[in-house]
């Protein structure tokens, strides 16, 4: 049963589960960066900020900041450490990229 008609039933590998409006998705997004991905980056002297996510495409768009802004190995550390960790998590996201 859902509490919301803008939810719908979606079939993943693991089975049907809630689709969540945008501004969930979104909230949750922002709650694996902050208790997860944050503190990973913030241990090297770096930082990470939700900047926009577009539902259509499923583009996820964040900030790196600090020493990860900077780095030469910024988008290595994006596609393992970010990307990865957010794609398992959520499959509405389909790539993350550097804003």
């Amino acid at each position: 049963m859902f509490r919301a008609s803008f939810k719908k039933a979606v079939l993943y590998e693991d089975g049907p589960k809630e689709r969540l409006s945008v501004m969930e998705l979104e909230q949750r997004i922002r709650n694996v960066i902050s208790e997860t991905i944050r503190p990973a980056l913030q241990g090297h002297g770096g930082d990470i900020d939700f900047v926009s996510f577009e539902s259509a495409s499923g583009c996820l768009k964040v900030l790196l900041k600090g020493a990860c802004g900077t780095c030469p190995f910024a988008q290595e550390t994006l596609r393992v450490q970010v990307e990865k960790v957010l794609m398992s998590e959520f499959p509405e996201i389909t790539s993350v990229e550097r804003a």
